[in-house]
């Protein structure tokens, strides 16, 4: 969610405000990240509220390392910051290999398959938020509440098909995920990256069904 707060910023920079008060005024926007990283990345032990908390740590943290001559807003700098270190951490959390290229690497924590597709709803949820600032967003807005729908009565494959799907609202990226995670494969019994692609197509199709 694009939220212009760089005012906020300032004012907590200069002493006018608190940081409690801060806080307060600029909540959406850490919690609308906090959604996006999460449901990016997510951590059965971790929630939202924690990955929040994360976010404003690391800005307070960066607040005095601001230097105004670089040309960077405040706001630009505090939220690159915040991410950055709140990425970072999920990492950690989920058990990441932290060489190389971690937003990319799987998840190494002791996830039983019985566990998979529990977070769905949650992830599903979590899409109102994270795409909050697309021009489309009451469209995303019906596919969440359909997708809510489907997951009522939907197989724990489809259930974890339904959560990488709603994690990139993307087909293709979905089923490249999904055939991609030796777990969610092996979970949802896929042979080929063609019946990885199938049953993405497969939940799509129930949940625009749903939708109509």
């Amino acid at each position: 969610m694009a939220l212009n707060h760089n005012a906020d910023c300032m004012a907590l920079h200069g002493g006018a405000i608190g940081f409690d008060v801060f806080v307060r005024r600029t909540s959406q926007k850490w919690t609308s990240l906090a959604y996006d990283l999460l449901a990016r990345w997510p951590v059965p032990v971790v929630t939202m509220e924690d990955v929040r908390q994360e976010l404003l740590i690391a800005v307070w943290a960066a607040l005095p390392k601001w230097d105004a001559a670089r040309g960077v807003t405040l706001e630009r700098y505090l939220t690159w910051n915040a991410c950055d270190k709140a990425k970072k951490w999920i990492h950690k959390m989920r058990g990441a290999n932290l060489h190389g290229s971690a937003d990319k690497a799987p998840s190494t924590y002791a996830l039983p398959m019985s566990t998979l597709g529990e977070h769905a709803e949650f992830i599903v949820e979590a899409a109102a938020n994270r795409f909050a600032a697309a021009p489309d967003h009451d469209s995303i807005i019906d596919l969440v509440r359909a997708a809510k729908r489907v997951l009522s009565s939907a197989t724990t494959r489809e259930r974890i098909a339904i959560e990488v799907f709603m994690t990139h609202l993307d087909r293709e990226v979905a089923a490249d995920s999904l055939f991609a995670d030796p777990v969610t494969r092996l979970s949802c019994r896929l042979g080929s990256k063609v019946a990885a692609v199938g049953l993405v197509r497969s939940v799509v199709t129930k949940i625009r069904e749903a939708a109509a």
